[in-house]
């Protein structure tokens, strides 16, 4: 067929020889770059796949080395080897006496307990009487003078309130400051269901207060502010809230500084409401508590149960020093719930699987840096596909220009050819015509065809 002829004539013509140079070479280069991308593709799922099991295997070797320091503590725990005072911690013991705290005066508050003896009321029914219901506080003194100087001490503590009460009442304010110091030196005893120090310390500032006396009041608020915080006395938790509240008042300062104490003696409670019904022969769990992490270890004793109630300062120091040598390059997160630290990915390491008393959260802690790492091989790959295309255009682009020079040469040498074969003839006709002219009948015959030959010729290209 006609055009199946023209096409094969085509191709054989110089254009279409660059034509089939160019499909042959762009046809392997589109194919190396589907290729090259496939490969960064599978090489980003290896690396997030290589990442994963890095941390999948520190998450193991953190598990296994928090499990050997967690027993070392619990070793301890079993001897009752009390932490430091700076460890925020504390050994706690339940007994049919109540509970033993080490550090001694470490926790805040303590469960409901029975109250303690006090003197009977009856005591004091006389001097009550002319206070309240007569007014008459000289004849109330008096009532109160020889129970004041009781050998009881709990006698002479309940005196010295209602010796106190009735001279600030009468305004004798300055006997009402000497009164409550001498109560204070009743110590623990009870007055009024409460320490007869506290009581006493706490009627000072309340005074002091009053009488505008404001730089005694600071110091006098201080000391017992630093008693309260060192949980000097066994308060419920009702009274210890109280009295902070009031005597942070007095003093214009945030509490704030009471969230470590505070987070001990919650968990405390919290042991003490499991102490005779949950708790197993021994166990671990962790708490939140004021918006920080509270770790439980107890154990059954001959007595009752003792448990160590370890704080954020005890776990940096005794569990989580062991994966210093980790921590160069992982994030290391211990934790109640699983929750990622900053949103990065994370392997995670449950209680149940793991047996410790808490989640533990690993993760990169230079995810950048090591994507990086893996970054520079693509990057090189990328380089060499780069080059190779370089490679491949340029040589493309110098056989096409290869080619079009050549076409343009081809054409010029024919165009001069066919100039050349023209004056030629042309110079032959005229050489021709004059040797034959001698015949004179065939001249203008002749010069009829060397007229139309020259016509011919400058028709040509």
């Amino acid at each position: 067929m006609a055009w199946t002829s023209s096409l094969r004539s085509w191709f054989r013509s110089p254009y279409g020889l660059l034509a089939g140079f160019l499909a042959l070479t762009l046809g392997p280069a589109l194919g190396l770059v589907w290729l090259g991308s496939r490969l960064l593709e599978q090489d980003r799922a290896l690396e997030s796949q290589r990442l994963q099991e890095r941390r999948e295997s520190a998450a193991d070797q953190v598990a296994a080395l928090l499990e050997s320091a967690v027993r070392a503590s619990e070793t301890e725990l079993e001897h009752l080897r009390a932490p430091s005072p700076q460890e925020d911690a504390l050994l706690v013991e339940f007994g049919p006496s109540g509970i033993r705290v080490h550090p001694a005066d470490g926790l805040l508050f303590y469960p409901s307990q029975s109250p303690p003896q006090e003197a009977p009321s009856t005591l004091y029914r006389e001097a009550e009487t002319h206070e309240f219901q007569h007014g008459d506080y000289g004849k109330a003194l008096s009532a109160l003078a020889a129970l004041s100087i009781s050998p009881d001490r709990s006698i002479r503590a309940g005196a010295y309130l209602r010796i106190a009460r009735s001279q600030r009442k009468a305004g004798q304010f300055e006997r009402a400051l000497g009164t409550y110091q001498e109560l204070a030196r009743c110590g623990k005893t009870s007055v009024g269901g409460l320490p007869a120090e506290l009581v006493a310390r706490r009627a000072r500032c309340a005074l002091l207060d009053q009488l505008g006396r404001r730089d005694e009041l600071a110091n006098e608020a201080a000391e017992l502010y630093t008693l309260l915080r060192k949980g000097y006395w066994q308060l419920s938790r009702a009274v210890y809230e109280v009295h902070a509240e009031e005597i942070a008042a007095w003093l214009g300062v945030d509490r704030s500084s009471e969230a470590g104490p505070l987070a001990l003696a919650e968990a405390v409670m919290w042991l003490s409401a499991r102490e005779s019904t949950e708790l197993r022969d021994s166990g671990r769990a962790c708490i939140m508590s004021q918006n920080r992490l509270i770790t439980v270890l107890w154990q059954k004793g001959p007595e009752g149960p003792h448990a160590l109630v370890a704080g954020p300062v005890y776990l940096e120091r005794r569990w989580l020093a062991a994966l210093l040598p980790l921590a160069t390059r992982l994030q290391i997160k211990i934790t109640e719930h699983g929750k990622q630290p900053d949103d990065m990915p994370a392997t995670e390491r449950t209680p149940s699987t793991t047996g410790l008393p808490w989640t533990v959260l690993v993760a990169n802690k230079d995810l950048k840096g090591e994507i990086e790492d893996f970054a520079v091989r693509r990057k090189l790959l990328l380089g060499a596909l780069g080059l190779l295309a370089v490679v491949i255009g340029a040589g493309s682009y110098s056989v096409a220009r290869a080619f079009t020079r050549e076409l343009a040469v081809a054409a010029t040498n024919r165009a001069i050819g066919w100039r050349n074969v023209r004056n030629h003839s042309e110079r032959g006709i005229d050489l021709v015509l004059p040797r034959q002219g001698r015949c004179g009948h065939c001249i203008p015959e002749m010069q009829g065809q060397a007229n139309q030959h020259r016509i011919t010729m400058r028709a040509m290209p």
